[in-house]
């Protein structure tokens, strides 16, 4: 069983053991899974091919990322322990790149939720209050 399923939005949430890129935070979009094709694993894995920006531990572009180190993000009735623990979310949220702006629409609408993403990687959230 996987974490994702084709075309969630994921964060990268955890690092493979040699893995020393940066890629932790970041979101991509996932879009075909395929078994592990170098036959290391001891385990069967799900890999996924991506829409986003991963870089391996020598700098080029990943092509393929692991299913276990990443968490979806869902805004649908998909299963995911943090929709049940606070439910769905009301809006899409909006996105921006500084905090100052996210601040500002948070002040003034109600029950927004705010995205801080910078290179694609999630900075910080703010909530309007509801």
């Amino acid at each position: 069983m996987s974490n994702c399923v084709a075309g969630d939005l994921a964060m990268v949430v955890r690092k493979l053991e040699h893995d020393k890129s940066h890629n932790l935070g970041r979101v991509i979009r996932v879009t075909k899974s395929t078994s592990m094709p170098w036959g290391i694993c001891v385990a069967p894995r799900v890999f996924w091919e991506f829409e986003g920006n991963l870089v391996c531990s020598d700098g080029d572009r990943a092509d393929m990322v692991d299913d276990a180190v990443l968490k979806p993000l869902r805004d649908n009735d998909g299963v995911d322990e943090v929709i049940a623990k606070v439910g769905k979310p009301k809006k899409t949220p909006i996105t921006v790149t500084s905090e100052y702006e996210a601040a500002k629409i948070a002040e003034s609408t109600p029950g927004a939720h705010v995205l801080v993403v910078r290179n694609d990687v999630l900075v910080s959230e703010f909530f309007g209050e509801a």
